[in-house]
C-alpha cells in the first residue's frame, strides 16, 4: 500500500522534534545526580517547552496543506501555504481550531488525547516571604491523567502561555488567566482543592509546572510567588504534543475519510516517528499513543540524520 496522504505532514513534524529529543538528551546528560541542578538545567526545560510548541505550529500548517491537497487544492498551494504561515503564530487551541475550521471545515480540539504526569493537590516547603509564608504546590509526580476535548486542549494551552512567559518569571500574568489568579488567592493559597473543579484545575496546571504560592495574600496582591518548570514538565511538553499532535492527525483522517473519501484502509497505516533517548525513560508507561496514529518510536541517533 501507500503511505497515506497526512503522512507527509507527520515527517515534517518528526524532523521538528529532533530538537526536543536533543535537549531532553542534553539536559539528563548534565543532570546533577543526586544533587540539586542549576538554572541552566531549567532554561533546557524552557527551550524543550518552546521546540515543543514550535513542533505543533509545524503540524499544525502542515496537516492543514495536506488535506487541503486531498481536497484537489494542489493550484496555488504555494500561496495557501504562505498565507497558513502567517496566521499560525500562536498555537494554541483557539488559532489551531480557527484555521482548520477556516480552510477545512474540520474542528480539531474535540478529537485531541493526551496522557500526562501530574500530581495531587499538595503543600510543600514552606519558606517564609515577608509576613507570608511561599508554598510549593502540586510537586509530587506520581499519578497519571488522561484528558481529551478541550481539557486536553487547556494543557496545551498552558505550555503555549509558558513559551510566552519566559521573560515574566516573576509574574502568573502571562501563565493565568485573571480568574485563575482569583481562585488560587482565594482558595487555594489557603487551604488544599477539595472540589472537583479545583482539584482537576490543580491537576492540569502541575501537568505543566510547579508554582509557589503565598498565604496570606492581599485582595489585589499577586497570589503567585513563582513558577518555575521540571524535568517531569518538560517531559510532559513532549507528551502532551505528541499526543496532540497523533490524535488530530487521527481525527482529521476520519474527517478526510468521510468528507473526501480518503479511505484510510487503503493506505498504511500513519503513524507519527519519534526518536527516543532518556527522555521515554521519565516518561515511562506513557510512552505510547493514546489514538490511533501510533508512535513509531525509534532509536535516539542523532549522527544517522
Amino acid at each position: 500500500m501507500a503511505p497515506h496522504p497526512l503522512q507527509a505532514a507527520l515527517d515534517r513534524v518528526t524532523v521538528a522534534l529532533y530538537t526536543s529529543a536533543d535537549l531532553m538528551e542534553i539536559a539528563q546528560m548534565r543532570k546533577a545526580p543526586g544533587g540539586r541542578s542549576d538554572a541552566r538545567q531549567e532554561a533546557l526545560y524552557r527551550a524543550v517547552v518552546a521546540s515543543c510548541v514550535g513542533a505543533l505550529e509545524e503540524a499544525a500548517e502542515a496537516l492543514t496543506c495536506e488535506a487541503l491537497r486531498c481536497q484537489g487544492a494542489n493550484p496555488g498551494m504555494a500561496l495557501v501555504q504562505t498565507a497558513i504561515g502567517k496566521l499560525m503564530q500562536t498555537p494554541n487551541s483557539r488559532q489551531i481550531g480557527e484555521l482548520m475550521s477556516g480552510f477545512l471545515d474540520y474542528h480539531p480540539v474535540a478529537d485531541w488525547k493526551v496522557r500526562l504526569w501530574t500530581s495531587a493537590p499538595a503543600y510543600a516547603n514552606p519558606k517564609p516571604v515577608g509576613q507570608s509564608t511561599a508554598w510549593e504546590l502540586w510537586s509530587y509526580y506520581g499519578q497519571e491523567r488522561s484528558w481529551s476535548g478541550d481539557d486536553a486542549a487547556s494543557v496545551m494551552d498552558r505550555f503555549v502561555k509558558i513559551r510566552h512567559a519566559f521573560a515574566h518569571q516573576d509574574s502568573s500574568t502571562s501563565l493565568l488567566t485573571k480568574r485563575e489568579r482569583s481562585r488560587i488567592r482565594d482558595v487555594l493559597s489557603k487551604s488544599k482543592a477539595s472540589g472537583p473543579d479545583d482539584v482537576s484545575f490543580i491537576e492540569q496546571l502541575s501537568a505543566a509546572c510547579a508554582v509557589r504560592v503565598l498565604n496570606p495574600v492581599n485582595a489585589v496582591q499577586d497570589p503567585v510567588h513563582d513558577w518555575r518548570l521540571h524535568e517531569t514538565h518538560a517531559v510532559n511538553a513532549l507528551l502532551c504534543t505528541l499526543g496532540v499532535i497523533s490524535s488530530m492527525a487521527d481525527g482529521l483522517a476520519r474527517f478526510l475519510e468521510q468528507h473526501a473519501g480518503v479511505q484510510r484502509a487503503t493506505y498504511d497505516p500513519l503513524q507519527l516517528r519519534v526518536q527516543t533517548g532518556k527522555w521515554e525513560n521519565h516518561a515511562g508507561e506513557l510512552s505510547v499513543s493514546p489514538c490511533a496514529v501510533d508512535w513509531a518510536l525509534q532509536p535516539y541517533a542523532p549522527l544517522s540524520r
